[in-house]
């Protein structure tokens, strides 16, 4: 049967979209919260761990590119189904050895596919939501929700050893490739997203596509730039923040509990997202949240119990959400429709990938010679700072667009 978008309105559909959020973020609850671990507990270094976890950003910056072409020219879903069977056969190869000249490359492999599911999960689900204008926040909080269910009892499953989250994750990515057959197929249509401001399609993206000519666009340019700095930070967090904990005795129990409350502190930004933007604006919200993750960086650098360590990540809804869907909008809103995944792709190229890439080996080489915690403090006061040059340009462009209207008057 061929599925268009006549019959997209069939709730049974937006079902098989909040089920593949919740099997994809609920599998990562077993990969993400104990990969650093794992690593430190087999051997390796704060500088081997910064080099494998950066292994997966600089894959994104390298596949990202190629996959969003792909997706766009053979259709989203196929090619999102692929790397997922790809990410659950290379996953099942990493018991064989710990080796780390093993892991190395295996991780390299393992990157490509897995590191870019992600964007290609958003761009999946953001087809649907602009051809039924389904509300995409309420999607993406089924995989937050699906994160923190699963996160509740993943160190229970693991407790026996690490290693088992490899055998749970390659399922976990086996049944989002089963759901996927699910899911309709669907004809391109406008964004169903509203700016906060009516934004032109710049002649430049219009005549000839690609990111280069996107990089053009000084809004985009300045977003781009804006991520780059703020996921620096973001990446080291994502990278060290459960190691950081078990260097200070917290439990692996604790830690994915704590790492389920950081997922539950997502579900109001999730719910109320749309309404945000419309009361105060893409770009106030991305500088609020930008702002609050580097408070939350900071609070890591002061955490010295455990309900500090909660209450850091209890703000990670209205710190690195928010930061990363304000752009997401931002992004989706400010590109021709005919290159949504492109704009998306540079984006998770420059925020998921080179920033992430940055954050995990240099923040893992910088915390080889002056501790995790001095890190956090340099990491914070950098993306405060960020936030300050960023606002003070957006003010000063604002000024100079009163004064030329004045002077039209």
């Amino acid at each position: 049967m061929d599925r268009t978008t006549v019959d997209l309105q069939n709730k049974r559909y937006l079902f098989y979209y909040f089920i593949l959020q919740a099997v994809y973020y609920g599998g990562r609850a077993f990969y993400y919260p104990y990969i650093g671990i794992y690593y430190g507990q087999i051997g390796y270094s704060v500088e081997q761990i910064g080099i494998l976890q950066a292994i997966g950003p600089i894959a994104t910056l390298i596949f990202a590119p190629m996959f969003g072409y792909i997706s766009d020219k053979f259709g989203r879903v196929k090619i999102f189904r692929l790397v997922l069977l790809a990410t659950a056969l290379l996953t099942l190869l990493y018991p064989i050895s710990t080796a780390y000249m093993y892991v190395l490359p295996l991780t390299i492999a393992f990157a490509a596919f897995n590191n870019t599911s992600q964007s290609m999960l958003d761009g999946v689900c953001l087809e649907y939501s602009n051809a039924t204008r389904a509300n995409f926040p309420v999607i993406r909080l089924m995989g937050t929700l699906g994160f923190a269910l699963v996160g509740t009892f993943s160190a229970y499953v693991v407790g026996a050893g690490l290693e088992r989250y490899f055998q749970t994750y390659a399922i976990a990515v086996g049944l989002g490739v089963a759901i996927t057959f699910l899911l309709p197929k669907m004809k391109r249509v406008q964004p169903a997203i509203t700016p906060s401001e009516p934004v032109q399609e710049p002649e430049s993206i219009k005549k000839s596509g690609g990111v280069m000519q996107l990089l053009k666009n000084k809004q985009i340019l300045l977003l781009l730039g804006y991520c780059l700095i703020t996921h620096i930070g973001s990446g080291f967090f994502i990278s060290f923040n459960s190691v950081y904990m078990k260097e200070n005795l917290i439990s692996n129990d604790m830690i994915a509990m704590i790492g389920a409350l950081a997922a539950v502190s997502e579900i109001p930004v999730f719910l109320f997202f749309n309404k945000l933007v419309a009361r105060f604006g893409e770009y106030k919200l991305l500088l609020f949240c930008g702002f609050m993750t580097g408070i939350r960086m900071l609070m890591m650098f002061f955490a010295h119990s455990v309900g500090m360590f909660i209450f850091a990540q209890m703000l990670q809804g209205i710190s690195f959400i928010g930061m990363s869907y304000s752009a997401v909008a931002i992004m989706n809103n400010t590109v021709p429709r005919e290159f949504l995944s492109t704009g998306q792709t540079a984006l998770a190229m420059i925020g998921n990938g080179l920033a992430y890439a940055l954050g995990s080996w240099l923040g893992g080489s910088v915390s080889n010679t002056i501790g995790l915690r001095d890190t956090f403090l340099i990491l914070a006061i950098m993306t405060l700072m960020m936030n300050i040059v960023v606002q003070a340009v957006l003010l000063v462009r604002r000024v100079r667009r009163k004064g030329g209207q004045h002077l039209a008057s």
